[in-house]
């Protein structure tokens, strides 16, 4: 599992549109927004590198990504 920080999380709106992102490199990837504390948790057998990659392109910025088991 990758936890991205990233910013400008501040909208409900910004969720469905990192689901649609993840998605698009993923189908099969599980995905959950918390946008109060600006994390995305992402369960994916995509590269992280690949998904942060995804993020950019969709209008978002990640400060760091955590890798967890």
């Amino acid at each position: 599992m990758y936890v991205f920080h990233i910013s400008g999380l501040v909208r409900s709106q910004c969720a469905g549109h990192l689901l649609k992102v993840i998605q698009e490199c993923d189908a099969d990837a599980r995905v959950e927004v918390q946008s109060d504390t600006g994390r995305l948790f992402v369960e994916s057998k995509t590269a992280v590198e690949k998904l942060r990659r995804a993020l950019k392109d969709g209008g978002y910025e990640t400060h760091s990504v955590e890798e967890r088991p």
